[in-house]
């Protein structure tokens, strides 16, 4: 119980820091595209196309930390469920095997 509590605070720590990332390099992206002449009109499509009125940096870093967790929640959320599908697939072909195993036990007594 104690290594799953420590698991999974490595796991919160590791999607804080992931967020975290992906929310520099986006408010990088961004500087990048306002400062810079040839990509400002890209920009410009980006900010109507996105919503991103430039209110503040802290306000857009935060959108991108939000969608950044949103994005994490989702992805393990997916992974959590098709990890169960499978084991409950493996649940089911293991059963199988030891009714098989009992019957030819049975079969040969």
């Amino acid at each position: 119980m104690a290594q799953a509590a420590v698991v999974m605070k490595q796991g919160l720590t590791v999607m804080k820091q992931v967020a975290g990332q992906i929310s520099h390099l986006y408010a990088q992206v961004v500087h990048t595209m306002k400062t810079n002449v040839i990509l400002r009109p890209m920009y410009k499509w980006w900010e109507g196309r996105f919503w991103l009125k430039e209110e503040s940096c802290y306000l857009n870093r935060g959108r991108a930390r939000l969608y950044a967790y949103l994005l994490l929640f989702l992805l393990i959320r997916s992974r959590s469920a098709k990890n169960k599908a499978e084991t409950q697939a493996l649940q089911a072909q293991s059963k199988e095997q030891i009714i098989a195993t009992a019957l030819r036990v049975s079969a040969r007594s």
